[in-house]
């Protein structure tokens, strides 16, 4: 079972979690070292996690442990503009991949969009994820982002 919780504004220390997340993993995968040219770290993610905490959403498992993470382009219950809700950064734990949590998370925003009044949300798959948003229903937008109609 997953608790999914915004990090803002009373829930900081899952936003400091993540950012140690994202530290370790740079570690490991040796970003420090200036040689190092391709890493496969989500390293890059941490400026935007910081600059966007108010709209970062952390999914923890029945241990508290950090399972993954997303940043969406606004708050969920402000300012719908064209109804679409963006979804900048979705991420799953390497060690929670292939477990259904990556679809547990995602089903639960696509739960509070549609109650908060959003039509549809975007994405731009990244790191080869492009059939897990298919399986969800998104299509490619050709070249525009992936979008799925949620109302």
């Amino acid at each position: 079972m997953l608790t999914i919780e915004p990090a803002f504004p009373n829930k900081l220390h899952l936003a400091w979690r993540v950012v140690d997340y994202l530290q370790s993993d740079a570690l490991a995968k040796g970003v420090r070292n200036p040689s190092v040219t391709s890493v496969g770290s989500f390293w890059n993610n941490l400026d935007r996690v910081m600059d966007r905490s108010n709209t970062l959403y952390v999914a923890t498992n029945s241990r508290g442990s950090v399972v993954g993470y997303m940043v969406i382009d606004r708050l969920l219950d402000v300012d719908i503009y064209s109804g679409c809700l963006g979804l900048e950064i979705f991420e799953v734990l390497p060690r929670y991949k292939n477990k259904g949590f990556g679809t547990q998370m995602f089903k639960w925003l696509q739960d509070k969009a549609v109650h908060h009044g959003f039509s549809s949300i975007k994405i731009h798959p990244a790191n080869h994820s492009e059939g897990f948003w298919e399986k969800l229903g998104f299509s490619d937008q050709l070249g525009h982002g992936w979008l799925l109609p949620i109302a």
